[in-house]
């Protein structure tokens, strides 16, 4: 028995039932049994309470007491409008939109929905939604309002009524009309009755969007709805907002319906790369005749990419030469400077005349993209023909997402540097007492000449090439450097510069000397240092001070063999030879001492080759590298037994020793 709102006594005899049980079955209770009240009405919304009442009755038609069994209808879940689509546009795609700044753009949004008509009918259909962070997740959670600014600053939200036929009646914001119908025109009897599901679309006019300077280049904004059946309106029951779950209660992870959201590339064109207006230079050619450079500009706001283009001087030239002739013909100073002029004037000339509009255009065909690619990176490595002697212009573009293309950035100049490399110079060298004073006579001009290198060794060098002698003893900046003055023969008088080289250590080796100039830098001009070709090699010396050494190891000697040690030279001095000399001495009465030249040696050629020449000869000739002195055996004849041993230096100074 049922009681809707009425009360039954549990001492009626004979109750109410809405349907006599027939053949029921138990449930899975034991001693429980299930029934169905087909009558029940649910409520329309929110819920309805029903009380059960279940009495007993035995075989022998007695009824037992009333038991009450509450029961709380709850009305069906409010039927969800649907969003299908959602879209920021522009209201004028083809722009123009200036470069970002200021950074705010005012966009159209496009929201399509729908709404089941063929089970329940809307009242009214509310939308929210909010400006996000673009690639990134959009918020799950529906706002409080229908933003229209970026900055999300509280707003209602969109209110959306409904006839019963689903004609939209009213939109307090933007416009809204039905889809797959066509609007009655001004007159005509309203649209037909909704026969099941209807699509609509919503436009909002004018909201403001702010694009961020810097990644991710776009703005996005999320929309969310729920709907208000008519038969909920005495108690404004709308579905929920989103999130919505979808998944089964209990089941982790949670599954949510997804956010309706839209996400739109910023439509104004990038920044003009700001480039500086100079004149660049690449590295030296290489091995391939290619000069290397790098350009580098710095980001602009809103790019995605950059764009490089090059043109060389003589194409801007060849655009601009004739037409700036015509243009001015009795005015010389409007014409294109000559390429006599420096890389820095004729830079900053066509500079001046990219910067006007009406010459850009003529030149823009002497333009072409030097990447084909669109570069990600702020630079890009250049690649000129090493041999070039005039300028070549860059200059960048950038891009964005929408691929819209900037103007492009003033011209930045590069060029392929050169050395200044002097003549040759000339190499006079001097001896003294306290080294080796080395003269130098310039072929180059000085102007062009910032000064020299010295190089010096002892070993006979292989070629003249200065490469082969390691690091200069001197260069062009040594504090050491003085000017010289050198008459010539036939009148003039040559300038130059001279340094003295102190030598610690004097000896019998051969000094060889070279010297190279080294040019003037010229930035303006690309120009930097470079080194001339060597000098021809001078050799010189810087001989012992005293005369030659020589003395016996052995006094007195064991004969007939004579030790002695010397400090001669034992090889090859071109100053000349040094020579051994032995002399037998014998005492004629009324005379004097007489001497007798027994044996001459050239010390540089000596034959110290097995078998050994009879005596006298020399043996077990030994020199120390270090100090320059030999040590040396003179084996006499048995005849020899008194004389006179001399030795002279290449310079012809003379030592004698007598046994």
């Amino acid at each position: 028995m049922a009681e809707h709102g009425k009360f039954l006594s549990e001492k009626s005899y004979q109750p109410y039932v809405t349907r006599e049980p027939e053949n029921e079955e138990p449930g899975a209770d034991t001693g429980r049994f299930h029934y169905v009240d087909p009558e029940l009405e649910l409520p329309l919304f929110g819920s309805a309470p029903t009380r059960y009442f279940v009495a007993g009755i035995d075989i022998f038609g007695r009824w037992s007491a009333f038991r009450e069994i509450p029961h709380t209808g709850l009305a069906i879940s409010p039927q969800r409008p649907v969003i299908h689509s959602i879209k920021l546009a522009l209201p004028n795609p083809d722009g123009p939109y200036p470069p970002p700044a200021p950074a705010d753009v005012s966009v159209n949004l496009e929201i399509e929905f729908s709404w089941e008509w063929s089970d329940r009918r809307a009242a009214q259909i509310q939308l929210a939604g909010q400006f996000f962070t673009a690639k990134t997740t959009p918020p799950p959670a529906a706002p409080a309002g229908f933003s229209i600014h970026s900055n999300n600053a509280p707003h209602l939200v969109v209110t959306i009524a409904f006839d019963l036929d689903g004609n939209p009646t009213s939109c307090d914001l933007g416009t809204v009309t039905r889809l797959a119908d066509v609007p009655p025109a001004p007159g005509d009897p309203p649209l037909a009755p909704a026969p099941a599901l209807i699509q609509y679309r919503l436009v909002v006019e004018n909201l403001t969007a702010v694009f961020p300077a810097g990644d991710p280049h776009a703005v996005a904004y999320a929309a969310y709805i729920r709907g208000l059946e008519r038969v909920r309106v005495p108690v404004v029951e709308f579905s929920p907002w989103p999130p919505i779950l979808v998944s089964p209660p209990g089941v982790t992870p949670e599954v949510f319906l997804p956010t309706a959201a839209s996400e739109m590339p910023d439509p104004r064109r990038p920044a003009v790369v700001s480039l500086p207006a100079e004149v660049q230079f690449t590295a030296f050619p290489d091995a391939t005749k290619k000069a290397r450079g790098r350009l580098s500009w710095p980001a602009a706001a809103n790019a995605l990419g950059y764009i490089v283009w090059e043109a060389s001087e003589t194409a801007l030239r060849a655009a601009l030469d004739q037409y700036l002739k015509d243009q001015f013909p009795a005015d010389d100073s409007r014409h294109l400077l000559p390429l006599s002029a420096t890389l820095v004037e004729r830079a900053t000339q066509l500079r001046d005349l990219l910067a006007q509009e009406e010459y850009a255009q003529l030149s823009a065909k002497a333009f072409a993209r030097y990447t084909k690619d669109l570069l990600t990176a702020t630079s890009v490595e250049l690649e000129l023909v090493g041999s070039s002697e005039i300028l070549t212009v860059f200059r960048v573009s950038s891009v964005n997402r929408s691929n819209l293309e900037s103007d492009k950035s003033g011209p930045v100049f590069f060029a392929v540097p050169r050395l200044n490399r002097p003549l040759a110079p000339n190499l006079a060298l001097k001896p003294n007492g306290a080294g080796v004073e080395v003269r130098v006579l310039g072929n180059s001009p000085a102007a062009t000449t910032a000064g020299y290198r010295v190089y010096r060794m002892r070993k006979t060098p292989f070629s003249s090439d200065v490469g082969s002698k390691g690091a200069p003893v001197f260069l062009e900046t040594d504090a050491g450097w003085q000017a010289f003055t050198q008459a010539m023969l036939n009148g003039p008088t040559l300038s130059g510069r001279k340094i003295l080289d102190p030598l610690a250590g004097r000896s019998w080796k051969p000094l060889y000397y070279q010297v190279t100039a080294v040019g003037s830098p010229d930035a303006a001009r690309g120009l930097y240092a470079g080194e001339s070709a060597g000098s021809p090699t001078r050799e010189t010396y810087f001989p012992p001070e005293t005369l030659p050494l020589l003395e016996k190891t052995e006094d007195p000697p064991v004969l007939p063999v004579l030790r002695l040690r010397t400090d001669i030279p034992f090889h090859p001095v071109s100053l000349g030879p040094a020579q051994i000399e032995l002399f037998s001495t014998e005492f004629t009465p009324g005379v004097g001492v007489q001497k007798t030249l027994l044996q001459q040696w050239k010390a540089d050629v000596l034959d110290l080759e097995m078998p050994a020449p009879p005596a006298p000869r020399i043996e077990n000739l030994n020199t120390d590298p270090l100090t320059g002195i030999s040590t040396f055996d003179l084996v006499l004849d048995a005849a020899t037994t008194a004389g006179i041993v001399r030795v002279t230096d290449p310079l012809g100074r003379s030592t004698s020793v007598i046994f």
